[in-house]
Order: C-alpha cells, then structure tokens, then sequence
C-alpha cells in the first residue's frame, strides 16, 4: 500500500524554510513514532480561584490519547475541593477511588483507570478563603494511532542585540501530516514584576510564517523589558487547541506498519484533500529565551516585508489591475502599519535594482482601497489601480511597502507584472504573472476575454525583487527554442534527403556501369 500526503504550501525561500525544518527535526525524533507511550502534556495552567464562586474549566481528551490519564490540582494557600465530570457526565469526587488528596503536598492527584474516555471533562475548583491553583493533565498516546504533536523553537535563544527580537516557531502534526487552522498561542513569562505576554502564532505565509499551511506557526516577540536581574529569563510556553472542529490535516495512508513517508515539498494544490482533526489540546514547554539587556525607548521596528504580492485581476476596458497582498503590522507582524508606498514601472531592470525609480501611485489612482489606511497584520489587502494606458504589448511591474507611523519603513516588497496584450477588437488576451517571495514555483496567469470572460488558464514561473528572473521572458526563450527545434529538424531533414538522394544517384552510376559491361 503506498501513502501519499496532500496539502498546500505557498511560494517561500527555501533557504529559510530549511533552517527552520532542521532546528525544528532536531526535536522530532524525540517526540514522533520512537515511543508509542510517552507522556503528553494536555493542559497546564495557573488560575485564581475566587473565594465566593467555583473555578470551572474544560479539558478535552482526544482520541489518540487516553492511557494512564492524571489531573493534578495544586493549591498554594488552602486546601481546595475538586470535582471531575466525565464526558458522560459521572462525577469523580473526593469519595471515588481515583480520587488521591495530599494535603503535605498541597495537591489533589486523580488518575484515570485504563482509557480515559475520548470528549470533554469538566473540572470543578473550590477554595473557600480564595487563592490559586495550578492545574495539569497528562496522558499517554494510545497505540496504533497517529498522535498529535507540537514542538517548537526560538530562531534566538541568547539576545544580545538591540533591538531585540526572537521568532517562535511551533510545529504542529498528527504523525508526520501538518496540522491546519489550529488556534496555537506562546505564552511568554517574563521577569518580575512585568505581567507574562501572548502571542498568536499563525500559518499564513507572512511576517515571520515562512510557508502557509505546512504546520509551523510563527510569530515574533517583542516584548523585552530593561534587564533588571543579571541574567533575565523569559520561559516560552506554547498551547495548540482546537475546540471548535475548525483544524484539519491532510488525509494520508500507511505503508503498512511503518512510520509514514515524509510528504514531498509540492504539492498540487488542486488536489487538496483534508478532514476534521477533532477538538485537541497541547501544552508545551517552549524552552528559555536569555535577555541581559538595556531595551532602548522608542519604536525601533518597522512594518514586516510582504512577500506574497500578487495580480487578482485585470481589465483592459477599465484600464484596471487590482493587486492583493497579506497587511505586515506596525513592528514587523505586531499591530497596523501607518501607510503604503506603491510603485509601478515599465522597465524591470530598473526597478529591481532601486524600489525608488518606480513611478509612485497615490489614492487618487486607486478606485478600490486606500494607501492611507492599512488593515491589521494578517489581513488581506486589495488595491484596484486605474493605469495610464492600455496601450497595446506594456508591461507594468508593481512593488509595494510599508511605513509605520514614527517613519520606520519596511523592505519592498516581491515585484509582480501585468502585460496587456491587444490582439484584435474581438479578443483581448491579458496576460498577468505573479511572483511571491521566491525563486521558486511561482504562477503566471493568462486571462482569455472574449464572448466567455475570465477564463483561467495557470502556467509556471515567474520571478520576485530578489530573485531577477521573469517568467514572461521565459515564455518568449520557450517559444524561441520551439523556433530553433523546427530549423534544426529542417537542416536535419535537409542533411537527410540529401544523402537518399546521393545513395540513389550512386546506385545509378553503378546500374549504368554494369549494363555497359553486359
């Protein structure tokens, strides 16, 4: 039986993405398919239990785990009382055999006979003179089930640069298939007295995510205080949940009884095909971020660079190409940039070389979206421009960035291009490529309007602001070999018939010369 894994993955530089793999594979051994049985932090929390009311939460177990299941309670102040609900709704309580009380440690131990049953369990917390309590639960990986994992790393463990930044990465699977649309948070502690700060880690391909939809979350943090200690510590926590139904993962097969094949790198996107993960939780120590530092006043990051500019639409009647784009934030993917800077040129070259020898566009040039106003990081941005001219066989190339409100301007963006063909009144073909952040699998789109506007027709590839090439001059040097791949057939053909033709005079010559002999 053979095993084939589908799922999306955008246009990113490789050279990235494989730094990020190799730090985060050198973990994966620790956690995928080497122990069936390991442990798997479910839930891990601190909370305030008020002393007039009952702290209740939820706790969802899912069907990859379930063996030698515990919950622990751990009070600070008094002793507290708990109550487990089941999914089935049986109650578990300080008279139920699972129920373990120590009141020198301070903690409330129940553990779970056999599998734990797969859902929702339902915790009850009282502490009647108010306090807090830390809540964990473990659990072991089934067997014969793909289990979910989460790992993760820091792009910097040791700050010793100002501004001081560091990229965390969570990688999220069931097996080896990436998990999709989780809601995963790092929760990061910093020292005392500074409150602990969260940040969303996101799979959308912008910012500090390198590739959408392969299951590595990423997100930047920022948050660093005036180093107060002599050597500060801020512990990284991570939280992967899903408790709506929301996630998904690739559908995969086997190969009987081994590990699964690693996905390739591509993979068609047409072919897509996912199913629902189920409501998961996962709880893991993102390791320790070092920062003996002085942080310095001010804003000091720009807007992030966006790399996935593309061409949505065009229209030679409306002399329009709309452009669409993820929004970077205000300091890199944290907040709302201030404003953009759009600029187009005819000249490729150029433009590559200098974002600053384009042609700046302002509002008064748009006729959907605003410069002014951009959206919050991770949303989509779309800019409907009214070109100069629509005359026939001009390419225009597009390159964008962001400014923060201090001035702090981000890099140009990937330059993507549209060429406007006209062939005759009754058909137009408009020709548009897209380029995002990469050398590598990019698109080029031919739009065909004639009685039947809006066909699509997808080919490959184009180029970025730092990769040079362009696809549209691939498509020429393809239609130029085709040229010199018919003329050398020819001069072959040529060579060919010229030599039947000599064999058959020679054969000629040698009939002449036999008859006279005869």
């Amino acid at each position: 039986m053979s095993k084939q894994v589908v799922f999306k993955h955008s246009k990113t530089n490789r050279v990235e993405i494989y730094h990020v793999v190799n730090l985060l594979r050198n973990l994966e051994g620790k956690v995928i398919g080497k122990d069936a049985t390991d442990t798997t932090q479910l839930y891990s929390e601190k909370q305030a239990v008020p002393s007039t009311d009952t702290l209740k939460g939820t706790i969802v177990i899912d069907s990859t785990i379930g063996k030698n299941t515990k919950f622990f309670f751990l009070w600070t102040t008094s002793p507290i009382s708990v109550v487990l609900y089941r999914p089935n709704g049986t109650a578990i309580d300080d008279t139920s055999l699972e129920y373990k009380r120590d009141d020198g440690a301070r903690t409330v131990l129940i553990e779970i006979a056999g599998i734990a049953e797969s859902g929702k369990w339902l915790y009850e917390v009282t502490d009647h003179q108010g306090g807090q309590v830390e809540i964990s639960v473990q659990s072991n990986v089934r067997e014969d089930t793909q289990p979910i994992r989460v790992t993760t790393t820091t792009s910097n463990s040791l700050i010793t640069e100002t501004p001081a930044k560091t990229n965390i990465y969570a990688q999220v699977q069931r097996g080896y298939a990436p998990i999709l649309k989780a809601d995963v948070v790092a929760t990061v502690e910093r020292p005392r007295p500074h409150a602990p700060v969260k940040v969303n880690l996101l799979d959308n391909g912008a910012g500090a995510d390198f590739t959408e939809d392969d299951g590595v979350y990423s997100g930047v943090f920022l948050d660093f205080v005036t180093a107060t200690c002599p050597n500060c510590r801020y512990n990284v926590k991570v939280t992967a949940v899903d408790t709506d139904g929301t996630a998904q993962v690739p559908i995969s097969t086997f190969t009987g009884g081994v590990l699964p094949i690693r996905p390739p790198n591509r993979i068609d996107e047409n072919t897509n095909i996912t199913e629902p993960v189920g409501p998961f939780y996962r709880v893991v120590s993102g390791g320790v971020i070092q920062a003996p530092l002085t942080i310095p006043p001010g804003d000091n990051f720009p807007p992030s660079r966006i790399t996935d500019l593309k061409v949505a639409a065009t229209s030679y009647d409306n002399q329009t190409v709309t452009l669409a784009w993820t929004a970077p934030g205000n300091d890199l993917d944290r907040g709302t940039a201030y404003e953009y800077h759009l600029r187009y040129s005819e000249i490729f070259d150029v433009f590559y070389k200098d974002f600053m020898n384009g042609t700046e566009l302002s509002n008064s040039n748009l006729t959907v979206g605003n410069l002014s106003s951009p959206k919050t990081f991770g949303e989509m941005e779309t800019m409907t421009i009214l070109m100069p001219s629509k005359d026939e066989n001009i390419t225009y190339f597009f390159a964008v960035r962001a400014r923060d409100a201090p001035g702090n301007i981000g890099p140009p963006s990937n330059i993507v291009s549209a060429t406007i063909v006209y062939d005759d009144p009754d058909e137009i073909i408009i020709i548009t490529t897209e380029s995002p952040d990469t050398t590598l699998d990019t698109e080029t789109t031919f739009r065909f309007q004639t009685t039947t506007p809006n066909l699509l027709l997808s080919v490959k590839p184009e180029a970025d602001m730092q990769s040079g090439e362009i696809s549209i001059f691939l498509v020429i040097g393809c239609s130029v070999a085709g040229v010199l791949l018919v003329i050398a057939a020819a001069i072959i053909l040529s060579k060919y018939l010229n030599k039947v033709k000599y064999l058959s005079d020679e054969e000629g010559v040698e009939n002449n010369a036999f008859k006279a002999a005869e």
